[in-house]
């Protein structure tokens, strides 16, 4: 079966470090250019794959995986030999999975016995150089990655209702358009803004997030920018890059329900299926970005290409390829993009789209 969210895992970048015979007692090569927050972090990044692993699995099969190694078995989550040679995994729990567990094995540098955890109703690390507190920043884009599944999901229902969810996010919630981890939910509230044109996205800090009840973060419907808390209304490079590779996300649940209802894999062009309503974009996003399809006998890919009016300059191109299901380009071979793009999936995931 295709993992088709094997792209969201490329963004760990591990530093791999040779090894040479000394001493036992003395710390190895590996260890001598790694500090004990760099060791801990692997356990940090790896829960992560873990987690979306996890999630995957149990959107497949309607239940939890048994064990890591089961998750190992079916690719739904790949971690490095040097990680495996450091900590061992654990899941807490199951249906639901409370936590995942990190412990340290006899090679690990700095010694065995080192516990990094991960709770799942919080969404917090704790344990071994891992129980920083969370930034204000963090808790922040937590609301704002949040957002863009909201949006997502708001456009699917409007395709298929022709019209606004009357109920609000609610009506997303109980007709599974949409899934949220429980740990957003308890830091911020959701809302739509407007009445028979939505204007808005809202989300408002509850007083259980660790900075205080009434924090608000908008996201503009007409304008696409985000305002408020630690908002500024400024969006990045990661911003702009994330927003192509949502649209060629939506793009690609466009071209299969095209194929559904024409059958075979006819060729088809982004502007027919805007044209016809099976690809809805807004204004800003065509604006600031080119689309289209690429292969010869078939459609292999999508791309992004921008356009002059996008902040950040013209020929920014990202690309989906459908061989291997990665995607390649602008900022993807940065870490922080690749982080964005996993923390975002982790948090959140739109129920139907991942369905078609």
């Amino acid at each position: 079966m295709v993992r088709r969210i094997v792209w969201i895992f490329s963004f760990l970048i591990i530093m791999f470090c040779t090894t040479s015979c000394t001493d036992p007692e003395e710390p190895t090569e590996a260890s001598q250019s790694s500090s004990e927050q760099e060791i801990a972090d692997e356990a940090v990044k790896s829960i992560i794959l873990i987690f979306n692993g996890a999630r995957q699995y149990r959107q497949d099969y309607s239940e939890d995986p048994l064990d890591v190694s089961e998750l190992d078995t079916l690719e739904y989550s790949v971690i490095d030999e040097q990680t495996r040679n450091h900590w061992d995994f654990s899941l807490i729990g199951r249906n639901p999975i409370t936590g995942i567990v990190a412990v340290s094995k006899t090679e690990m540098p700095y010694g065995e016995g080192k516990i990094v955890s991960f709770s799942l109703q919080t969404g917090k690390f704790s344990g071994w150089f891992s129980d920083d507190p969370k930034s204000e920043s963090e808790f922040a884009g937590e609301a704002q990655r949040a957002i863009p599944a909201f949006y997502n999901a708001l456009n699917m229902y409007s395709r298929d209702f022709g019209e606004n969810p009357e109920g609000g996010v609610d009506d997303l919630f109980r007709l599974e358009y949409l899934r949220v981890v429980e740990w957003v939910l308890n830091d911020w509230e959701f809302s739509f803004e407007g009445d028979d044109t939505l204007t808005a996205i809202n989300a408002i800090s509850t007083p259980v997030m660790d900075y205080g009840a009434g924090k608000l973060i908008t996201f503009n419907l007409q304008t696409g920018r985000y305002s408020g808390w630690l908002s500024n209304n400024v969006k990045t490079e990661k911003d702009f890059s994330f927003e192509a590779q949502l649209s060629i996300s939506n793009l690609h649940n466009a071209l299969n329900l095209y194929r559904q209802d024409y059958g075979g894999s006819p060729f088809v062009s982004v502007k027919e299926l805007l044209e016809i309503g099976y690809f809805h974009s807004d204004e800003w996003v065509l604006n600031e970005w080119e689309f289209s399809f690429g292969g010869t006998d078939s459609i292999s890919g999508i791309s992004a290409i921008s356009t002059a009016q996008m902040k950040f300059g013209e020929g920014k191109t990202i690309h989906l390829d459908f061989s291997t299901w990665e995607y390649s380009g602008w900022l993807f071979n940065d870490e922080s993009i690749e982080l964005l793009v996993s923390v975002y999936i982790q948090y959140v995931q739109g129920a139907r789209a991942s369905d078609q």
